[in-house]
C-alpha cells in the first residue's frame, strides 16, 4: 500500500475517521495529521481518479457531516422506493476503499430488483464507542440514555445488514450489539 493509502486508515486523536468520499475530509478535526491526510488523499483521488463523483453527490455529503463526524451515514439508496418499491430490501454498509465496492454491488442488487440502502462508515470505533456510553448511561440509571448513533442510522434502511470493510472482520463486529433488533447482520 502506498503512504499515502496508509495515512487514510492512520488513528488521530484515538478516534479513526476513515475518509471513504472526498466531502468527509472537510469534516475531519483540524490537526497536523488531518491537514496531511486531506493533502495526500486529495493528490490520490486526482492522481489516479478513484471518485469520479457528479457535483451534485458533492453536496449530498456535505449535508452528511453530522454522520461523518459521529461514525456513519446513509450514502445513497439504490433501487425503487416509496409505494412502487418491491419487498426486498438490503443494507449494505462500508467503509474506505471498500465503499466503491459496496456502491457497485447496490447497483447490480437494484438492477435485480433489490432495493438496497448503502451507509458509510467513517469510524467504526466512533460506532462502538457511542454505543458503550448509550449502555453506560442506561446501567448507571442517568435519565435518557438515548439509542445509539448506528441503530438510528440503521432505523433508516431495512432488511439484512451487510457490512464490508478492508479491516478485519472484528472492526465490523464491534457494533453488532446496536445493530436494530430482528435485523440480520454479516460481516465479511
Amino acid at each position: 500500500a502506498s503512504q499515502a493509502a496508509t495515512r487514510l486508515h492512520a488513528v488521530v486523536e484515538a478516534r479513526s475517521h476513515c475518509a471513504a468520499a472526498l466531502a468527509e475530509l472537510a469534516y475531519l478535526p483540524d490537526t497536523p495529521a488531518n491537514r496531511r491526510r486531506r493533502a495526500d488523499t486529495l493528490v490520490m483521488l486526482v492522481g489516479l481518479s478513484v471518485f469520479a463523483e457528479p457535483a451534485e453527490r458533492l453536496v449530498e455529503w456535505m449535508a452528511s457531516a453530522e454522520g461523518v463526524l459521529r461514525g456513519c451515514y446513509v450514502f445513497q439508496r439504490f433501487g425503487a422506493e416509496g409505494p412502487a418499491a418491491n419487498a426486498r430490501h438490503v443494507t449494505l454498509m462500508g467503509s474506505g476503499a471498500i465503499l466503491t465496492e459496496v456502491v457497485k454491488a447496490a447497483q447490480q442488487l437494484a438492477a435485480e430488483g433489490i432495493t438496497a440502502t448503502v451507509v458509510s462508515v467513517t469510524s467504526w470505533s466512533e460506532l462502538a464507542r457511542d454505543g458503550m456510553a448509550c449502555d453506560q448511561r442506561a446501567l448507571a440509571g442517568l435519565g435518557e440514555a438515548g439509542a445509539p448513533f448506528v441503530a438510528q442510522q440503521l432505523a433508516q434502511s431495512q432488511g439484512p445488514i451487510i457490512a464490508a470493510t478492508d479491516y478485519v472482520r472484528a472492526v465490523p463486529e464491534s457494533i453488532r450489539a446496536w445493530v436494530p433488533e430482528g435485523r440480520k447482520y454479516i460481516t465479511l
